[in-house]
């Protein structure tokens, strides 16, 4: 059984190396990333967009134990930030701004499981 309550400390920031400088941002204030080509575009809950040259793989393996979770080969996600899951057209998520992620078949159990014990 998954248990989300026995992992490492949480993150309070992460640091985003940008073109002009770096970006100390609050992990909890991250709505998803997204891969764009060997770059990943941040989107934080102001609505503000960061580009960061490291692939997606990169902040995956920092942010799994965040209650962020890989539900596309473009998409990463804060669980927090999930305003809703849309069966229809395939299965996608509507986050809290508004935004649709897709979802992968081979990722949708586990989602709906990951989301039910966070939710409980």
């Amino acid at each position: 059984m998954l248990n989300l309550k026995q992992q490492k400390p949480k993150l309070n920031k992460i640091c985003l190396a940008t073109s002009d400088g770096f970006d100390f941002i609050e992990v909890n204030k991250i709505l998803y990333c997204k891969a764009e080509g060997s770059y990943t575009e941040f989107v934080i809950n102001n609505s503000e967009k960061l580009l960061v040259s490291k692939h997606l793989k990169e902040y995956e393996n920092l942010l799994l134990e965040q209650d962020f979770m890989r539900v596309h080969n473009s998409y990463l996600i804060n669980l927090k930030e999930v305003k809703k899951y849309v069966k229809s057209d395939g299965g996608y998520i509507i986050m809290n701004n508004g935004d649709i992620v897709s979802v992968t078949r081979s990722k949708k159990e586990d989602f709906i499981k990951v989301m039910s014990y966070l939710t409980n």
